[in-house]
């Protein structure tokens, strides 16, 4: 087993990344007002630089889930997906 370390970072790293450019096309242009979202990244420097430097870890984990390390990478990836999902009015 190897373990879902690198993935679960990586994923966190897409994850902040989504947010990230979503709170600057959450108007639908980009403006100067979205400047704010520098200092977001700044502060998440430390989770972006862990999901970057593992990456090349990824599919190796990958390959040995166990069903406890796939259900972390899945509710991980949940997270992602969430993101997206769009209420209905």
């Amino acid at each position: 087993m190897a373990g879902v370390k690198e993935s679960v970072e990586a994923l966190e790293a897409a994850r902040v990344i989504i947010v990230l450019v979503k709170k600057v096309l959450a108007d639908g242009k980009l403006t100067t007002g979205d400047i704010g979202v520098i200092f977001d990244v700044v502060r998440s420097m430390n989770t972006l630089n862990a999901g970057i430097q593992g990456v090349d870890q990824v599919v190796a984990e990958l390959k040995d889930l166990s069903a406890e390390e796939a259900e972390i990478v899945i509710a991980k990836a949940m997270e992602i997906v969430a993101l997206f999902n769009v209420s209905k009015a």
